[in-house]
């Protein structure tokens, strides 16, 4: 009978030996696959806070700044209208981009400038797809300067920061939907933005800028546009 006691007495203290060991050995795998998480959250943060990073200096908004417009007249003054200062309804011309596509439409365009020269006989045309540009397109943006609304000029701006451009009445005139090339004197351009242009004495319009990434601007109207 104490024999048998003793083997079960021993029998038990392996069996407990055993779960012990299960036990321990599980902890330690269930510490090690937390500690890989936080390692691999860790790493996912660090790449999110890099791709952000390069997201905002990619995509960096360069601010207008009146006492930079390098083609300035004398004695006139410089004031950011906004990218939004004239919809794209008011010029009658509307603009889809697709991917690396634009698709020109036009709605009551020779309503719109029964003013302007030559306009008579000028047809409204419906997703004319704009063509011949000698570079990645990024964006495009409907620029004019006036007193009022004036048939726009649609500029593209490239990826390597250079800008080309199409007259919007010359384009329906001539029945030619290909970008005109590159604006001479434009490099390293970030955005546009409607500006007013105004002299010292009070009069002026609103025209058009380019800014380029150091912050110096260029009226697109003072540029040489053929």
């Amino acid at each position: 009978m104490k024999n048998f006691l003793l083997g079960l007495l021993c029998t038990i203290v392996v069996a407990l030996c055993v779960v012990m060991c299960f036990m321990f050995n599980k902890i330690k795998e269930l510490e090690k696959n937390n500690q890989t998480e936080i390692s691999q959250l860790e790493n996912n943060n660090e790449i999110d806070s890099i791709d952000n990073t390069s997201k905002e200096i990619t995509y960096r908004k360069v601010a207008f700044d009146e006492n930079k417009v390098k083609n300035a007249a004398q004695d006139v003054i410089y004031e950011e209208n906004g990218e939004n200062y004239i919809s794209s309804t008011e010029f009658g011309v509307e603009v889809i981009q697709k991917g690396q596509k634009l698709f020109v439409s036009t709605h009551g365009f020779t309503e719109k400038y029964n003013w302007h020269d030559g306009i008579s006989g000028i047809k409204d045309v419906e997703n004319k797809e704009i063509t011949g540009f000698q570079g990645e397109l990024v964006t495009y943006f409907l620029a004019a300067q006036g007193q009022d609304v004036t048939p726009p000029k649609i500029l593209f701006l490239m990826s390597d920061g250079t800008v080309e451009y199409i007259d919007s009445f010359e384009m329906l005139k001539n029945n030619d939907f290909t970008s005109k090339g590159k604006i001479e004197g434009l490099t390293n351009i970030n955005r546009f933005t409607f500006v007013n242009v105004r002299d010292v004495m009070g009069g002026g319009v609103y025209s058009t800028v380019a800014i380029d990434n150091d912050g110096y601007s260029y009226d697109i109207f003072k540029m040489n546009l053929d």
